[in-house]
């Protein structure tokens, strides 16, 4: 990897949500467009860099943070509200995917996933507890979020990266197991080959990684986390007030 190191935590998030954005806005092509077939998968590449940086930050987070219970509470709590403007937006762009009160409703957005891969992390670092029970409860945590977007494999790359902090390559390594058994379970139960394909691309995210010098750039802690729903809910209403 490279020794160049140029880019403050703020410049990571902003392109991870930069990138998050293209990807969904990547709904709103209609799908008989001529843009259709070449931008679609392009936009969607892009966006496959968005999860593995929140997620590096979320175990950047978890060892940096003065109150570990507010940066919990925080998250969850911003899972909540963005849980509406996430199910206007499925609801929106996949209506199919979204009908019902389990596959609709109750699909829990990536804030979760995230708050659930900090739970776990934190159940790891926690010295008083005996490792079978740290094994039960971390394993715990992990399957709660199958439910969530980015289910299962997004809490196991916050611990990947919590894990093995200070140890890039290993960080790195133990990333790209998982994307690689999330690719491969995407090949072999249902999801398909394009998205197995697509789903490679969160290899991209580790260069951009690896230029992270350790500096976390302009303080604007709260950008992710409104703008998350905020641009969810935004895509929505444009699918369904103007588009549709």
């Amino acid at each position: 990897m490279s020794s160049v190191k140029a880019l403050t935590g703020f410049k990571l998030k902003l392109i991870a949500i930069l990138a998050m954005a293209a990807g969904h806005a990547a709904f709103l092509i209609p799908s008989g467009a001529a843009a259709f077939m070449l931008a679609v998968p392009v936009l969607d590449a892009v966006s496959r860099v968005t999860m593995p940086i929140m997620c590096f930050f979320i175990s950047e987070g978890f060892l940096r943070t003065r109150n570990l219970k507010k940066y919990f509470l925080r998250l969850f709590v911003f899972a909540l509200i963005s849980q509406v403007p996430f199910y206007i937006f499925r609801a929106a762009v996949m209506p199919e995917a979204a009908a019902g009160l389990w596959d609709g409703l109750l699909y829990l957005n990536v804030l979760f996933t995230l708050a659930a891969g900090l739970a776990a992390l934190w159940i790891y670092y926690k010295e008083s507890l005996k490792p079978a029970l740290k094994t039960a409860l971390i394993t715990a945590l992990v399957l709660l979020t199958f439910h969530c977007d980015y289910a299962v494999f997004g809490a196991l790359w916050v611990l990947s990266f919590g894990i093995f902090r200070g140890d890039k390559n290993r960080q790195f390594a133990a990333f790209g197991a998982v994307t690689l058994v999330k690719s491969a379970y995407m090949l072999f139960f249902g999801a398909g080959a394009y998205a197995a394909v697509i789903q490679l691309f969160a290899f991209a995210a580790l260069p951009l990684l690896d230029m992270y010098g350790g500096k976390r750039g302009r303080s604007l802690k709260y950008l992710f986390y409104i703008f998350y729903p905020a641009h969810l809910l935004i895509l929505a209403l444009i699918k369904l007030l103007i588009l549709s």
